[in-house]
């Protein structure tokens, strides 16, 4: 129930869809290019957060976004090593289950999001991998698709040490880093 489903508007007027992870009752962490992204007019206007989301149900509810944060790398570089995001909620969810973000160099882990290529992307997929880190990003060829973008890169079920932000073969997720984790606990 940790895990999000985000339905983004770009200051293009165009819906996109992304992942993330809440790490407090009304803070969650995605990939930097589900807050803002050059491609699609800089950052979005309209984001809408759903906890759990399960095909139609919706168990935990809606949110809105409040406020939206992105690396000072991806927004002014969008250097891919720092493709890193926050959302501070409206208002608080309605559970207390939270991932935690880690520094960790675990050689396996798995990514869990909404892809947009299987059932419209209103349920959850999960996949395990092998890790190869380099350079501040992790690689693996677990099973992605748009729509997964700000998944967690899970080392289990509530412990986070990457933000998957790319497919391709690789795939690759940007490890976590003590001063983002600081800045997003403290935001």
């Amino acid at each position: 129930k940790a895990i999000c489903k985000l339905y983004l508007e770009g200051s293009n007027g165009n819906t996109y869809v992304g992942s993330g992870w809440m790490i407090s009752e009304n803070k969650l962490i995605t990939a930097g290019h589900c807050v803002y992204d050059e491609r699609f007019g800089g950052w979005f206007k309209n984001i809408i957060v759903i906890p759990g989301k399960s095909g139609i149900s919706e168990p935990y509810g809606r949110y809105e976004a409040q406020e939206i944060a992105a690396t000072v790398g991806w927004v002014n570089s969008s250097n891919t090593r720092f493709d890193m995001g926050a959302i501070k909620l409206s208002k608080s969810i309605s559970h207390k289950d939270f991932i935690t973000p880690q520094i960790n160099d675990s050689n396996t882990g798995a990514i869990c999001g909404y892809p947009a290529d299987r059932d419209g992307g209103i349920f959850q997929f999960k996949m395990s991998d092998e890790l190869d880190k380099n350079d501040g990003r992790f690689y693996y060829q677990a099973d992605t698709f748009g729509g997964q973008s700000g998944s967690p890169l899970l080392i289990n079920r509530t412990t986070s040490i990457g933000i998957h932000n790319y497919g391709g073969c690789p795939n690759k997720a940007s490890d976590l880093y003590v001063e983002f984790i600081d800045e997003v606990n403290s935001w």
